[in-house]
């Protein structure tokens, strides 16, 4: 009987140790919450590609090792884009959305993708897995951010308050630009350049305090520039964009499996933000004809002169960046330009 109870005894405690240790249910996998900011009002279209990465991220960055998702925070009305970096750095924003041209002055290495004829819908994605992005990622690094990828593709094109019909119409003009390189273009064409918000420029042109500027079409169309500018230069001068941040100190607090999954979906992303741009940018033409805005076309001598001055700005990189970078950066855009 003793040995009975006994044995009775041992398979209760295995049973137990089974329940309590082999057969228990797993520890959950953690979830890491990032918060994301944008240069723009949440409803520009600028922000699409920074909307669809979200919902991308949320429905596929999972791994064994855990989940990220990420939460939008606010455009403008919570952090300038001035400001976006050093609150990215500080940890008061995980992840930004904004132009790479507001940051030239405080990381020249983000001029390097608005080269002059360079960027377009066949080269972009090219370029910037050829190398550039390791070059800008690097950069941003030291100021405890990296480079996820880049979110858009705009052309630049300027645009006037008066009628124009030749390159010496600009002379002396106050004309807004995006800052970063573009900064340098108006002074070779006798210009003054004039650095505003997007959401200012409207205004501006209207009190008659900047003659013009040189924007995308997709600002152009969203703030109804042919109201007060309705002459448009009909090709653009460069072709730049925006790109996606993420704090340093964050993303290498992932696990490796999550790090590189964000990489992954950021890469897969380019697909979507370049064919969105594509798109898009036929329907701004078709806007702006509707609305009245005049396309004007410069002589061939003009285009000409205009082509020499752009292309000037190329040795403004060099001047600002390590020659070893300049070097493989225009390995690069030669590689993908002739």
């Amino acid at each position: 009987m003793k040995n009975k109870i006994l044995l009775f005894s041992m398979v209760i405690i295995l049973a137990t140790s089974l329940v309590v240790g082999g057969c228990a249910a797993p520890t959950p996998a953690k979830t890491y919450t990032f918060t994301a900011a944008a240069a723009w009002e949440e409803n520009h279209p600028n922000n699409a590609p920074l909307f669809h990465l979200i919902d991308s991220v949320n429905e596929k960055c999972e791994t064994k090792d855990g989940k990220l998702t990420l939460t939008w925070v606010g455009g403008p009305e919570t952090f300038k884009a001035t400001d976006l970096p050093d609150a990215c750095n500080a940890g008061s924003v995980d992840l930004f959305h904004s132009s790479c041209l507001y940051y030239g002055g405080v990381v020249p290495e983000s001029n390097y993708t608005s080269l002059p004829y360079a960027w377009d819908f066949d080269t972009a994605s090219g370029m910037w897995n050829a190398g550039i992005n390791d070059l800008v990622d690097k950069a941003w690094q030291k100021k405890g951010i990296k480079v996820l990828d880049f979110a858009s593709l705009l052309g630049f094109y300027f645009f006037r308050t008066e009628p124009f019909t030749k390159l010496s119409d600009f002379e002396g003009k106050k004309l807004r630009v995006p800052g970063g390189l573009f900064a340098f273009l108006p002074p070779y064409l006798g210009a003054v350049s004039t650095s505003l918000a997007s959401a200012e420029v409207y205004g501006a042109m209207q009190r008659g305090t900047i003659d013009g500027g040189l924007q995308p079409l997709v600002s152009y169309v969203k703030y109804s520039y042919w109201e007060v500018a309705p002459y448009v230069l009909d090709y653009p001068l460069f072709t730049s964009g925006a790109w996606y941040w993420v704090n340093l100190e964050k993303f290498n607090g992932l696990p490796a499996s999550l790090q590189d999954k964000l990489v992954e979906i950021a890469r897969d992303e380019e697909t979507f933000a370049m064919d969105f741009w594509e798109e898009n940018h036929v329907q701004w033409i078709e806007t702006m004809n509707a609305q009245g805005a005049n396309f004007i076309s410069l002589s061939a001598e003009d285009e000409r002169e205009m082509a020499e001055k752009v292309l000037k700005l190329k040795d403004k990189i060099a001047e600002q960046v390590p020659p070893e970078d300049s070097k493989v950066l225009f390995e690069i855009y030669d590689r993908f330009t002739k």
